[in-house]
């Protein structure tokens, strides 16, 4: 996805940027972008970051390394297998410019179609609330948790991906099934039936993870991690070479307000 997502984004390279963490990946991952987007990394319209292997992977976690290494206004969270779709990052933009009070955007076309995890939100508020939840099991809800959590404590409205019904149908005819919107098309993954090192199946910890999410905001407590979130210790490629950052250096010092 991410050859396509930078040629659909390069038009807006001025307001739109990508950050990429490779969690030491053993297939030649990390090579393969340095060889092939060479440009786009010394101009700053893609990032490039290494980190320690996750073990087990932990989503909220992962999700959290990348978002805190953004430098924009807005945060989206995009997975791997997503596609932002032609000009998708302008078409955040606009959808937030659009809105007078405050938003959380949910680009999920349908459920467990693969784009779920396809949040923005104000930089502001995901440093607000904590980030995603750390405390969550590895996998599960920790997506409609984080949405619930930014729109409770800034009465943010939640924003559903928009289509015309005209769209709807010529989008289908060209991409057919879960590729028919435009701005949030993914590769489709069957949900797995087992998860690695983990005693509970996907369906528990998404079970658990729902409970707990009920739970904190009954009680208001809105707010995770108290103060850290995600990886610290990583390293950035500039300039050829990978070098030793801190993660708050290059987002932004944890906020409450």
């Amino acid at each position: 996805t991410l050859p396509q997502n930078l040629t659909d984004n390069f038009a807006d390279r001025g307001t739109v940027n990508f950050v990429l963490v490779d969690f030491a990946s053993t297939d030649g991952t990390v090579d393969w972008i340095i060889k092939n987007f060479s440009r786009h990394l010394e101009s700053g319209f893609l990032s490039l970051y290494r980190a320690p292997a996750l073990d087990p992977y932990d989503t909220s976690f992962a999700k959290n390394t990348a978002a805190v290494l953004g430098s924009g206004d807005i945060l989206t969270n995009l997975d791997g297998d997503n596609f932002t779709g032609r000009r998708g990052g302008r078409h955040v933009l606009e959808t937030f410019a659009s809105y007078k009070g405050p938003i959380v955007y949910h680009q999920q076309a349908g459920p467990g179609d693969g784009s779920t995890g396809r949040i923005s939100t104000l930089r502001a508020h995901f440093y607000g609330v904590g980030g995603y939840d750390e405390q969550f099991q590895p996998y599960g809800y920790q997506d409609h948790d984080f949405v619930r959590r930014v729109a409770t404590k800034y009465k943010a409205k939640i924003v559903p991906q928009r289509i015309s019904r005209l769209l709807h149908f010529w989008n289908t005819l060209r991409w057919r099934g879960p590729f028919e919107c435009r701005f949030n098309r993914c590769i489709p993954n069957p949900r797995p039936s087992s998860i690695d090192h983990q005693s509970l199946d996907w369906e528990e910890m998404n079970a658990a993870n729902h409970l707990l999410s009920v739970h904190n905001v009954r009680k208001g407590k809105l707010v995770a991690n108290s103060g850290l979130i995600g990886k610290r210790e990583l390293e950035k490629y500039v300039n050829g070479d990978f070098v030793r950052i801190n993660s708050l250096e290059e987002g932004s010092q944890f906020q409450t307000a």
